[in-house]
């Protein structure tokens, strides 16, 4: 008599590419920053899950007088890679900030880096200036989103390394005073103290970036 003999199945892994991914070869990955908190201190990580939550909806940044200066340069970044992975082609972050404490008008501006971490070797892939922000109005703490676009060559990240996202944001009060950076990071786009999504749709907490991974088909 014959024992039949069964075999598992393994579990199958669904993953939507869409046409322009698979010709290219690369497929966009979109991942939100947040922050958290160890000890009473700060840290600022990347996730593909959108339901996890801030421990603050938005960071504010340090006082800057006497001409404006950097308010905010942090860094966020991915769990360290268990498999290698390549990246490059076109990237997109987009998230919004706000000036706080300037006596209209005020100015910032914002810088997105991408970079490749490798132990305590920060190698930097693409950096992107995003456009001026000036505010003439009255409105008390003014904002804007921003969406800033870039290329990254190709790139080899190995067992260990990191992608960390750095964010960069200046702030000047033009009447001489002081003025701070307030950068939203929040998945779950909850409000925070100045930026408030339910409450203004042209608002928003969350800080995302589309990164280009090449496709294993």
């Amino acid at each position: 008599m014959t024992v039949p003999i069964k075999f598992r199945k393994s579990r199958e892994r669904i993953i939507s590419f869409n046409f322009n991914d698979i010709a290219d070869g690369t497929g966009q990955v979109k991942f939100y920053g947040f922050n958290s908190e160890v000890g009473g201190t700060a840290d600022y990580h990347l996730t593909t899950d959108n339901s996890i939550r801030s421990i603050l909806a938005e960071t504010q940044g340090s006082a800057q007088s006497g001409g404006g200066g950097e308010s905010i340069n942090l860094n966020w970044d991915l769990p360290s890679f268990n498999l290698p992975k390549t990246v490059r082609g076109g990237f997109l972050v987009t998230g919004n900030y706000a000036i706080s404490g300037a006596a209209n008008p005020g100015s910032g501006t914002i810088t997105v880096k991408v970079i490749r971490l490798s132990g305590a070797v920060e190698t930097e892939l693409a950096s992107v200036v995003g456009p001026a922000f000036v505010a003439v109005d009255t409105t008390a703490n003014p904002s804007k989103r921003f969406v800033i676009t870039g290329t990254i060559t190709k790139t080899l990240f190995k067992v260990g390394d990191v992608l960390r996202l750095k964010v960069v944001c200046t702030a000047d009060d033009l009447t001489g005073g002081s003025a701070s950076c307030i950068l939203g990071n929040d998945p779950t786009n909850n409000d925070g103290t100045v930026l408030t999504p339910s409450s203004d749709s042209d608002e928003t907490t969350q800080l995302i970036i589309y990164i280009p991974f090449d496709l294993d088909l």
